[in-house]
């Protein structure tokens, strides 16, 4: 566990930087703070392969430690790659939508599972990029079978939304967690 989080750390400091660098990014925080004894889903829309590790990255430091290790719901389009699949999912901690690279278990299942053993998961509910920005009315509500089935108290959903105002100009907003 402990390499593991070492990893997530690593990969946080990589994508602030690029961000930083590369980005002219604003990020928002409305009501949001992590208390570390709760769990917790994050849910995001989707809109740029970067989004899994930009949301992440950008959860302030202190919390971030109190939520780790984190995981991630991602598409088997970007795991076709050895290199890339070694990263995402054994150095990133992140599951495959993909029920053979789970090894016979359904994604979903494998991130209540996750949730069990106090992992952070993000997931978006589309389940693909929307470079629209309009609601697609054939999500499956996989995120809220996951959260209703967990019966937890001490559950919540975290929003967060991602707009991309042009190629470079990125605007994240992190919202108050509910239940």
């Amino acid at each position: 566990n402990f390499i593991f989080y070492i990893n997530q750390l690593i990969i946080l400091v990589i994508i602030r930087s690029y961000a930083f660098i590369f980005l002219d990014l604003t990020v928002k925080y409305e009501g949001f703070s992590l208390n570390k004894e709760a769990k917790y889903i994050l849910i995001s829309n989707h809109y740029s392969k970067l989004d899994t590790f930009i949301v992440l990255a950008f959860i302030p430091f202190k919390q971030f430690l109190n939520s780790l290790p984190f995981t991630a719901l991602i598409a088997d389009i970007y795991l076709e790659k050895f290199y890339l699949r070694y990263f995402i999912l054994y150095l990133c901690g992140c599951v495959s939508t993909d029920i053979n690279r789970n090894n016979g278990v359904k994604p979903l299942e494998k991130i209540k599972n996750f949730i069990d053993q106090g992992r952070t998961p993000l997931i978006f509910p589309e389940g693909i990029m929307n470079k629209t920005g309009k609601f697609d009315n054939s999500i499956k509500l996989g995120v809220g079978a996951v959260y209703l089935e967990r019966n937890n108290p001490d559950l919540y959903l975290i929003p967060v939304k991602i707009e991309y105002l042009d190629k470079r100009k990125v605007k994240i907003t992190y919202k108050k967690p509910f239940r």
